[in-house]
């Protein structure tokens, strides 16, 4: 667990991160933020440093991090902090349901979204979007661009850039906050506010198995609203086979399927005893 313990004022008595993400030019943050990696008992073990765009950073020294203890009076970074900053309280250890990093880009940088199959858009030039709209947006296609497109429409499996022009500056905007949409997210299998009520239920394989195996693919589109809701059994199996590139039958018989199952019997007795209490008007 990490959290926040400084945020450094000194900005500029750092030189600029560095850090290049693919395709992009090197981070030029100056600003440094301190995290404190915690023990069980909500005391700082460890600290590391990241920039404002969150880069983790060497430290000088050598390493991701360093022990708390070369912050105290003799520690060789004891004079980086003001006096105290370092004297975290214990306190109550918290279950967190971050989707883990590597599942984070694995699902943002996927194939297609879990839920409509549609693939991430932002990057298709006018011909790929115009069959991207006919094929993953049929509706929105039928109902606010085919009077506009017509003739590309007819017998076009492939448009040429001239279906766009042919479009007003409301129905562009509209195709454009489609693309947004189209943006792919990572997302809990569970939805977080269920996660985050039943937390104290669930076994560490199921917490895991929470923030990491049992998490989706979704587009902006699909994952809106899903806050605290809670899919079918059986439609979050279907799902789970298809990210995981195998049939249901198979998917249901892996060793991680039995924690996703216990997971979700955890999660629906909570919906259930929630709904029973709304029912009941308390």
């Amino acid at each position: 667990m990490e959290r926040p313990i400084f945020d450094a004022p000194f900005e500029e008595s750092f030189d600029a991160c560095g850090f290049k993400p693919w395709g992009e030019p090197p981070c030029d943050s100056r600003r440094r933020i301190a995290r404190a990696q915690l023990r069980a008992n909500g005391t700082a073990e460890r600290v590391g440093f990241v920039c404002a765009r969150g880069h983790k950073l060497n430290w000088e020294t050598g390493g991701l991090w360093i022990p708390i203890d070369e912050f105290g009076p003799n520690g060789r970074h004891s004079d980086l902090f003001p006096p105290g900053i370092i004297a975290l309280k214990p306190k109550r250890r918290q279950v967190t349901f971050d989707i883990k990093d590597t599942m984070q880009y694995r699902h943002r940088t996927a194939k297609a979204c879990a839920a409509c199959d549609a693939p991430n858009a932002t990057n298709y030039n006018l011909q790929e979007l115009g069959n991207w709209l006919r094929r993953h947006r049929q509706g929105f296609f039928m109902s606010v661009l085919r009077d506009a497109v017509e003739e590309y429409f007819k017998e076009k499996s492939v448009y040429d850039d001239g279906w766009y022009q042919a479009l007003d500056s409301r129905q562009r905007a509209m195709i454009m906050k489609e693309v947004e949409d189209s943006r792919l997210q990572a997302d809990h299998g569970i939805a977080r506010d269920i996660l985050e009520a039943i937390g104290p239920e669930l076994s560490s394989d199921e917490r895991d198995v929470a923030r990491g195996a049992f998490t989706f693919p979704l587009c902006a589109k699909c994952n809106r609203g899903r806050r605290a809701h809670l899919d079918e059994i059986e439609v979050l199996a279907k799902r789970w086979a298809k990210v995981q590139g195998i049939s249901v039958d198979v998917a249901v018989s892996l060793p991680t399927w039995r924690h996703i199952a216990s997971l979700y019997q955890k999660a629906h007795r909570y919906r259930t005893r929630a709904a029973e209490k709304a029912g009941d008007g308390g």
